[in-house]
């Protein structure tokens, strides 16, 4: 399989997420790369798209024929359908909203108030307003508030609205990099993008794809009569233990096309949810990589499961 695309005998240019993300895993890379399956393969497939950040390295280092990249969060995949299809007017719109933002450093109050009236406007279009705005307005408004909320947590109450505070940040200078978002609109020609749910991928997955999950963090809420709503990172409804073992039953189906699949679970002590883990996965290939910033021992302080079935 041919890796590391070069032009002239120069390494390609390293291709860089736009989106940031909770759970995103540009700091892991170099981990789950060296997780990714060593026979070759000519289709790629993520279920969970997220910051799309190993979809990226996958079509920055083999050459893949076809490519599926799907998310339930409908305003995230058209943001990347329209840096793909439009990055010019992004680029442009952009720019114009965060000049605006920036403009409002000296003010008292002025970037907070300015993010939270786009907060307000994207959850109109969330709720199905938004009717002035087209697709790439929405894109540019995903943008500016995942660049502008606390540590681009993306979460939802239970009626779908965003609710992430502002970051408390003053911002004096752009966010935008825009040479490095074109390289990404190239890299995104030919990919195809869907809202749905994950299991809707199965019929694009065959033996000569590469699947790569990385599934939301199992999340089972218990009552709390003290609290009027919650905030569910992420999505409307939580991953919880049942729906994770539903997620499990489509891994297996997906092993059983002969596809290469690779599974990113965090690996936490909480309710016993590392042997959980272990014990549903058991008979896939199980490592735990460390991933987390070093202590000053040097010892990683966090970890994640890389699953495989190869």
């Amino acid at each position: 399989m041919e890796q590391g695309k070069t032009n002239g005998g120069e390494k390609a240019k390293r291709l860089r997420p736009f989106i940031y993300w909770t759970g995103g895993k540009s700091k892991n890379m170099f981990y789950i790369a060296r997780n990714y399956p060593r026979r070759e393969f000519t289709k790629y497939c993520e279920p969970f798209l997220g910051s799309g950040v190993v979809m990226l390295d996958v079509i920055e280092k083999y050459k893949i024929k076809s490519v599926l990249a799907n998310d339930i969060n409908k305003e995230l995949i058209n943001t990347f359908e329209q840096v793909r299809d439009n990055v010019d007017d992004v680029i442009e719109r952009f720019k114009k909203m965060e000049d605006e933002y920036i403009a409002l450093a000296e003010v008292e109050d002025g970037q907070k108030n300015f993010y939270y009236n786009k907060r307000k406007l994207y959850n109109e279009v969330i709720e199905g307003g938004g009717e002035d705005l087209d697709d790439i307005d929405i894109a540019v408004l995903f943008l500016f508030i995942n660049r502008t909320c606390k540590d681009g947590n993306y979460r939802v109450n239970k009626q779908g609205y965003f609710t992430t505070p502002w970051n408390e940040r003053i911002l004096t200078h752009s966010t935008l990099n825009e040479d490095d978002l074109r390289d990404v609109a190239k890299a995104l020609h030919g990919v195809k993008f869907t809202t749905a749910s994950y299991k809707s991928c199965m019929s694009f997955i065959d033996e000569d794809t590469f699947v790569y999950l990385d599934p939301p963090y199992i999340y089972d809420i218990e009552p709390q009569p003290k609290f009027k709503s919650i905030s569910i990172p992420y999505c409307t409804e939580p991953f919880t233990t049942e729906r994770f073992i539903e997620f499990k039953e489509f891994v297996d189906k997906v092993h059983d096309t002969g596809a290469s699949v690779l599974v990113t679970i965090p690996s936490r002590e909480k309710d016993g949810e590392k042997d959980k883990v272990r014990e549903l996965f058991n008979e896939y290939r199980i490592k735990e990589i460390g991933v987390g910033k070093p202590d000053e021992n040097g010892n990683k302080s966090r970890f994640e499961f890389a699953i495989s079935n190869y």
